[in-house]
């Protein structure tokens, strides 16, 4: 009901005045409550003569009006005279937005977007700028009148206080106002060219940082009004002040993570009933920008899946219509008409399972046929898609390679990640046959940073490549290679424990080092085991990990049979310790025995 109000009486502004002078007219009422800040810090510490306070007065009401108009004027009071805005962007606002509707070029739409991005910036620039020098004017002429140099500073603080707290007010009401607009045209703009305007200026850190400062520097002021008076009048009067202003500030916040947040649980709820369910934000914070984006790309996916299948079912339906059209015309073949049927239906389930399966396609589904290796596996995600990526790499029956990667997190984004990865890694390790491992990595991370290195999620892993009887072995902060013999258990790591030989994860800007190569020669009889984090992470019902300790004890009292007969005293072991049916992460084991 609220918002309404506020809807009905900025747009009744817009369309009486500006659209600009809409924006100003609610960041004005903020600067009364910015000025009633330093006004009570004033009272609360300075003593004024009569002289002084008459002074004071002329010079805050002169300086307060001529402010407040000069900032009218920049952003369009006087439109309909034919005085629209000090700045293009304003004025194009201003001569564009009479009417949305009309609004239908992509290179206007886009113009538009940019010049809603812009006036917030500005009405928060020119707001605290002409703010700033109506304190600095005001500091100016009392210190003049009055020369006191102590009561002149003090003012001159309170009044910074003030600019500060106007200029926060200024910037999320402005974004709060054109946040509904500049939505609703980029949907528009999506519509028409399939991209996204995804523009901020400042994070939610930065916001709440200065959040804190302005408490922080309320408190300093507090100290000080104590220190200087002992009125309980004026004291009282500035307490309450500063717990009302900072309370609204702390709203604010609160209140434009709330709206972010039911956004969200709108686009989600769209997207589930079926909708396109895209979110882009009314705040352009940083965090929430980046999220809107990877979100509107995992939407896009989804519904674009959707509608796939969509069309696969309307298309098994028609044919279903013509086959039933087919037996009430031919009663001679009716039997046969129901076997088509039949085999209609379960070819449309069989299409359902394959799409939803899509992912699972991607990695190999059983050990590969190669020379001097007997390969098993285990891969069981948590969710339906995984966050773990793994690949063998082969010339014939000549085994050249093994991959194994865990993206951050796991569902439906490190899904998508592992689709990319997948394509990078094998580009790379094909195209690097004779560089050396650590230069196949390098060049790994850095497709990888340029692909998802804004998405905040990142890999880890490892890479084997089998030359003759070597193997060359990079890690990029994995869990560490188990080999076996007999029941001889250790980890593959020249270095020992003491020393790492990874290099840090994969995907991240500022993260990258170099991995030491590591190269070891591999006898008959002898057993690889790589993992994912997951069998060490996993607990009890107790609490209790499952550990590297438990997972070298296993291996050690694992059969020296068929690698498969190792995999499934391994996972047998582990599940009987776990107890649960449940995964905590994606769980990926690979065990390589040489025959």
């Amino acid at each position: 009901m609220r918002q309404r109000l506020i809807e009905r009486i900025f747009n009744s502004v817009h369309r009486g005045v500006s659209f600009g002078f809409a924006i100003v007219l609610f960041t004005l009422f903020s600067a009364w409550v910015a000025a009633g800040y330093a006004y009570t810090f004033i009272y609360a510490t300075i003593e004024f003569t009569s002289s002084e306070a008459v002074y004071m007065v002329k010079v805050l009401g002169i300086g307060l009006v001529a402010a407040t108009v000069v900032h009218a004027l920049h952003f369009g009071l006087l439109h309909r005279l034919g005085l629209s805005g000090f700045s293009r962007s304003i004025r194009l606002l201003n001569g564009k937005l009479e009417d949305v509707r009309d609004l239908d070029d992509e290179n206007e739409l886009e113009h538009i977007i940019d010049a809603l991005y812009s006036i917030t910036r500005q009405n928060f620039l020119f707001s605290s700028v002409y703010s700033f020098l109506f304190v600095i004017t005001a500091f100016a002429l009392y210190m003049q009148f009055s020369q006191k140099v102590m009561d002149s500073i003090l003012m001159l603080v309170s009044g910074l206080a003030a600019c500060l707290i106007y200029g926060y007010f200024t910037f999320v009401i402005s974004e709060y106002l054109t946040g509904p607009l500049r939505v609703r045209l980029e949907f528009d703009l999506y519509e028409k060219t399939g991209l996204w305007k995804n523009k901020y200026f400042f994070s939610i850190r930065i916001k709440t940082i200065f959040v804190i400062l302005l408490v922080l520097l309320s408190m300093v002021l507090l100290v000080i009004t104590i220190t200087r008076t002992h009125d309980t009048f004026r004291m009282a009067l500035f307490i309450g002040e500063s717990v009302f202003t900072i309370g609204i500030i702390i709203a604010i916040l609160g209140s434009m993570l709330t709206l972010s947040l039911r956004r969200i649980n709108h686009a989600t709820a769209n997207l589930a009933d079926g909708q396109k369910g895209f979110f882009l934000p009314y705040f352009t914070s940083r965090e929430i920008i980046d999220f809107s984006h990877l979100y509107n790309i995992a939407a896009r996916e989804i519904f674009e899946l959707r509608t796939e299948l969509q069309q696969k079912v309307e298309e098994r339906t028609e044919e279903l219509r013509a086959a039933l059209e087919e037996m009430e015309a031919v009663n001679e073949n009716l039997l046969n008409t129901n076997d088509a049927l039949e085999n209609a239906r379960r070819q449309a389930d069989l299409d359902m399972k394959i799409a939803a399966n899509l992912q699972m396609a991607l990695f190999p589904l059983r050990a590969p046929r190669v020379k001097g290796w007997d390969i098993a596996f285990a891969f069981m995600p948590k969710s339906g898609v995984s966050g773990d990526l793994f690949d063998f790499y082969s010339d014939g029956e000549q085994l050249r390679g093994v991959i194994l990667f865990d993206v951050s997190g796991h569902g439906i984004a490190s899904g998508l990640i592992t689709m990319i990865a997948r394509t990078v890694i094998r580009r790379h390790f094909n195209q690097g046959w004779d560089k050396g491992l650590s230069t196949v990595l390098r060049n790994i991370n850095a497709d990888l940073i340029e692909e998802i290195g804004s998405s905040d999620f990142y890999l880890t892993g490892l890479i084997l490549r089998f030359k003759e009887d070597m193997v060359e072995y990079v890690n990029a902060s994995h869990p560490d290679i188990y080999i076996k013999k007999g029941n001889a258990v250790q980890r593959i790591n020249p270095a020992g424990e003491s020393v790492d030989f990874k290099s840090f994860f994969l995907g991240c800007h500022d993260m990258a080092s170099e991995a030491k190569v590591v190269k070891f020669k591999y006898k008959k009889g002898c057993t690889l085991i790589i993992t994912t984090d997951c069998i060490y992470e996993s607990k009890n019902a107790s609490g209790e990990q499952y550990n590297d300790s438990r997972l070298e004890k296993s291996l050690r009292d694992a059969p020296d049979g068929k690698s498969k007969e190792i995999l499934e005293y391994l996972l047998r072991n582990f599940q009987d310790f776990t107890r649960s049916s449940e995964l905590d992460d994606d769980l990926t084991v690979i065990v390589m025995k040489q025959e």
